[in-house]
Formats: C-alpha cells, sequence, structure tokens
C-alpha cells in the first residue's frame, strides 16, 4: 500500500486520527494529495458534503471556512486554478 493509499484508507476509518496523522507526517507530495482529492472529489458528488471535508482534510487556510475561498479577481489565484474557475460550472470538479 504506497502512502496516498494509507492517507485514504486511514482518512475513511476516523477522520480525526487521519487528519492528525497526516499533519505530523508533514506536507504531502502534489501526487499524494491529487490522490486524496480524487476520493474527496467521488466521495462528495459536487454536495455540501464537500465543505465538511474541506474543513476536515484540505492543506489549504480556507479549510477554517469549509473550503470557501470567497472572491477572488483575476490575477489573484495560481494560473491553472484561475483557468478552471472560468471552464467549470457551480459544483463541477475537474
Amino acid at each position: 500500500m504506497d502512502a496516498a493509499e494509507n492517507r485514504i484508507e486511514r482518512s475513511n476509518t476516523n477522520p480525526k486520527t487521519a487528519k492528525m496523522a497526516e499533519q505530523l507526517e508533514g506536507a504531502r507530495s502534489k501526487e499524494d494529495a491529487i490522490e486524496v482529492l480524487k476520493g474527496y472529489a467521488a466521495e462528495s458528488n459536487g454536495s455540501e458534503k464537500f465543505a465538511e471535508l474541506a474543513s476536515v482534510y484540505s492543506d489549504d487556510s480556507s479549510h477554517a471556512k469549509k473550503g470557501n475561498l470567497g472572491s477572488l479577481g483575476s490575477g489573484k489565484m495560481q494560473k491553472p486554478f484561475e483557468e478552471a474557475t472560468y471552464v467549470l460550472e457551480v459544483g463541477q470538479t475537474g
């Protein structure tokens, strides 16, 4: 079992323990984060559950606001993220 699978398995069994363990292990790699996000995207299915998942598992400071980034104008986000915000529909993940 690789690190991403281990994190997903832990997070599905005990979210509070999993989050603490991830923080103790340090920052996850981009690849690990992508794998974890794929699992959460499938689990949330674009629903309000995303807010709950973001508040528990997000590495971003927005976790305190359940993943809500507020209003961000052009040029205020990383380019790939900004491009996705203009292409995806509300509730859609890409």
